[in-house]
């Protein structure tokens, strides 16, 4: 006589896992009510042994374990060697969604037990993983769980699936595709960071004229500059922003001369100004030294602390001369008592400039009755001693 069959519907109370075992060997489990309750059950109160026999059970329950299995995987509150068995079940199913989900569970992990089995699963995949996520591109309802989990995989094979949804009627969608996308450096990127330039979305545009700064080594410098330009004047503020961040990765007087058209405008609101100042101070080339210098002048003492600190920041060795020349030049010119905050950026630039032409004003600034002010020039002053022994030297 052949093996009777044993539904586990007729199994009046939860078994024991050796039982629960035996059972799965003569019934479908996909067909048993009970199983996927039990099975959970089992899960959740077993011990690392009797978890670890029941990982390939879960499999034969069919896609149905996969959203509770998820929710476990999910919760930070959750006992972590039980979200670890979840996690490591999960990868069984090579489920896209799950996949994906796995994925940006990453970033939001922060036991490294976890991540250690997250990333396993991964690598079972093969490369695969990108493969299993495509399909979900095409259904409006797990578009953005796809979008948001190709971006963190960072493989060149992600660059295609995302080309597809920068069109995408959802803006944020097309702001992270233009995020990730600007990591890489094909042709039809730059095509599509320049198309992105006019989205409607200020964010879209933002990432897309950050993208357009790391391609200044392979496309010209002043097309990129003229491209960028005009996203000086976005009616986002933070689009204006990141355009003068992006025109002082473009070392070319053509960049200097567009940040400071927008900076002398009576009508650029104080907060972008100073954003426009560091942009300056970044692109660190004669001209854009030589554009900061009338902002020394400017009535907003804001302004002119800003220009102190741009100045400060400046490493470049052969700026480093033409910088002191104009902080000196500016002192010189000052009729009135200066603010600390800005007598002490100003000497916290000289000092960063390391000129000995600086010396004479600085001993001045530490005979100062202001101890906070002695401080700052006795420091500057070490610093420029530093400097004259290290070139004698």
């Amino acid at each position: 006589m052949g093996r009777r069959n044993t539904a586990l519907s007729d199994v009046a109370q939860q078994p024991t896992l050796q039982e629960f075992l035996q059972l799965c060997t003569t019934a479908d489990l996909r067909q048993e009510p009970t199983a996927q309750a039990w099975a959970f059950q089992l899960l959740r109160e077993g011990t690392f042994q009797e978890r670890w026999r029941l990982v390939k059970v879960f499999a034969k329950l069919g896609p149905t374990a996969i959203t509770p299995l998820l929710s476990i995987a999910e919760d930070h509150t959750a006992e972590i060697e039980l979200r670890w068995f979840a996690i490591r079940i999960l990868g069984q199913y090579q489920d896209p969604e799950a996949i994906a989900r796995l994925i940006l569970l990453i970033d939001h992990c922060s036991e490294e037990f976890l991540l250690e089995e997250i990333m396993r699963t991964l690598v079972q995949l093969e490369g695969k993983a990108v493969d299993y996520l495509v399909p979900l591109l095409a259904k409006p309802e797990s578009r953005s769980l796809a979008v948001n989990a190709l971006c963190k995989l960072r493989y060149p094979q992600i660059i295609d699936p995302l080309l597809t949804v920068i069109d995408d009627p959802d803006p944020q969608i097309r702001s992270l595709a233009i995020e990730t996308l600007s990591q890489f450096r094909q042709p039809e990127i730059f095509t599509a960071l320049l198309s992105a330039l006019t989205d409607t979305a200020a964010p879209v545009r933002r990432e897309a004229v950050k993208g357009l700064g790391f391609w200044g080594q392979s496309v010209d410098p002043v097309l990129l500059c003229e491209k960028v330009q005009p996203l000086l004047y976005d009616f986002n503020l933070e689009v204006c922003a990141q355009a003068g961040f992006t025109l002082s990765r473009f070392p070319i007087p053509q960049a200097a001369e567009a940040i400071a058209t927008v900076l002398q405008s009576p009508h650029t609101p104080k907060p972008l100004q100073c954003n426009l100042i560091q942009a300056l101070g970044w692109l660190a080339i004669p001209e854009s030294l030589t554009r900061l210098e009338p902002l020394l002048y400017h009535g907003a003492d804001a302004v002119v602390l800003e220009t102190l600190k741009a100045f400060g920041r400046i490493t470049e060795p052969n700026l480093r001369g033409q910088g002191t020349t104009i902080l000196l030049q500016f002192w010189q010119k000052v009729s009135q008592p200066q603010p600390l905050s800005i007598q002490q950026a100003f000497i916290y630039a000289l000092g960063q400039l390391q000129d000995p032409r600086a010396q004479a004003l600085l001993t001045v600034f530490s005979q100062s009755p202001d101890k906070p002010i002695q401080l700052h020039a006795i420091a500057a002053l070490k610093k420029i001693g530093i400097a004259a022994s290290s070139e004698v030297s």
